[in-house]
């Protein structure tokens, strides 16, 4: 566990991350935003697609299309056998950091919660305060 200094490290560090996040959401909804004005404009003017010269860069707005497919990995399995799905289908794993809070449970402050969680009563300090 990081001593004191380094967690106020920590957590400087998570708050500054966490403000950035939320400037992210906002940009990424004016974003959407944008996009939903420049799709109204298309069309009112029943056009697919766009050139749009901003600053001297030429940009092209175009509705596109895709196609995704779906595989359920355990009937693949059960069809092709477990040689020949090893050769059909490849694993990678890869790790990253990840921020977020912490579950209920683990959102204790220690400034809260007596070392000893099962005492019910604490006991007052013997001596004086002299």
């Amino acid at each position: 566990m990081p001593n004191e200094g380094r967690d106020k490290e920590y957590s400087n560090l998570v708050k500054m991350y966490n403000i950035v996040t939320e400037q992210q959401k906002d940009l990424k909804e004016k974003s959407e935003n944008i996009k939903e004005d420049i799709a109204k404009m298309m069309h009112e003017d029943s056009v697919n697609s766009v050139l749009s010269d901003v600053d001297g860069v030429i940009f092209k707005i175009a509705y596109q299309s895709r196609t995704t497919k779906k595989v359920d990995y355990n009937q693949l399995i059960e069809i092709l056998g477990q040689n020949n799905y090893n050769e059909v289908v490849t694993q990678k794993e890869s790790e990253f950091l990840s921020i977020r809070k912490a579950p209920k449970g683990e959102q204790t402050d220690i400034l809260h919660k007596s070392p000893n969680g099962t005492k019910k009563t604490l006991e007052p300090p013997i001596g004086n305060l002299a």
